[in-house]
């Protein structure tokens, strides 16, 4: 929602409008939640990313939801420090009769250092962490899921079996049935947690998949490796890349309705079944 508002919205009015039309705070203002909406929607998905791996690694911890609070005013904290710079670099400024919102620099090499701490800032970083974050989660559950497989104690779910040994005794054997390896009874992650992974696994791909090419983009045009980079046929690719990344927080609540279209189809019928229920009368004799 931050991103639709403050990055999507302001960049189609100023494409729209051309000029700038506030003064110079406004500039500051605008750029910097720009910075802050970008900021934390990476941010966020790093603590999401640390959350489900806290998960992973105590399932049976309840005090879970505090820490989660606790990592999104962290993720919030350092997207509003990270996009503070916005508030000192960007500025008014009047060329040909008309203002603009800008950043300058002097020398190509302070806007290869720019846009390179801000694709490790926004991009690499996170990218880093949350690669870090799911191959301990693949590697729990799956060394959690064998254990599951082939455990051959009888903690839960044997049945008694009477059977005569090689001595002709008599003894009282039990015969494990079915495993199940999501089952939290077994200390294993429960299945409503799996489907919190796996959705969460989901958004981080397809942050991958948006932001990806955007820095990559940026970082061979600053560093003068595309041939004929002013062409139309660049600027064309450009302008598609660009629309892309923000993409990624529209993309988000369709992935959670996918993973979740069951919950909000019932709670929808729900809503409908009270809204259209016709009224109980009372008959009084």
């Amino acid at each position: 929602l931050m991103v639709g508002i403050f990055l999507v919205l302001t960049d189609v009015i100023s494409k729209i409008t051309i000029t700038w039309e506030t003064p110079d705070p406004g500039c500051k203002i605008v750029k910097f939640l720009q910075a802050f909406s970008t900021y934390a929607s990476a941010f966020s998905l790093v603590a999401l990313s640390i959350d489900r791996l806290s998960v992973v690694i105590r399932p049976l911890n309840r005090a879970g939801n505090g820490k989660s609070w606790t990592l999104i005013a962290l993720a919030w904290i350092f997207a509003a420090l990270f996009a503070f710079p916005m508030l000192l670099l960007f500025f008014v400024k009047e060329e040909q009769n008309m203002k603009f919102c800008k950043i300058e620099f002097t020398k190509q090499w302070m806007w290869q250092v720019y846009l390179s701490l801000n694709a490790v800032a926004v991009f690499i970083i996170p990218a880093v962490i949350i690669a870090f974050c799911y191959i301990v989660i693949v590697t729990i559950l799956w060394r959690k899921a064998n254990f599951a497989m082939g455990n051959d104690t009888c903690s839960n779910g044997c049945s008694p079996q009477h059977i005569i040994n090689k001595d002709g005794q008599t003894v009282l054997q039990q015969k494990s049935k079915k495993v199940t390896w999501n089952s939290s009874s077994r200390g294993v992650i429960p299945k409503a947690k799996i489907k919190t992974i796996k959705m969460t696994f989901v958004i981080v791909l397809a942050f991958i998949f948006c932001w990806s090419p955007y820095f990559v983009f940026d970082l061979l045009f600053v560093y003068e490796q595309i041939p004929d980079p002013y062409s139309q046929h660049i600027t064309a690719i450009n302008t598609f890349i660009q629309s892309l990344a923000p993409l990624n927080s529209a993309a988000n609540p369709f992935i959670f309705l996918l993973f979740n279209f069951k919950t909000v189809k019932s709670a929808c019928g729900r809503h409908n079944r009270h809204m259209y229920s016709p009224p109980t009368t009372h008959s009084h004799l």
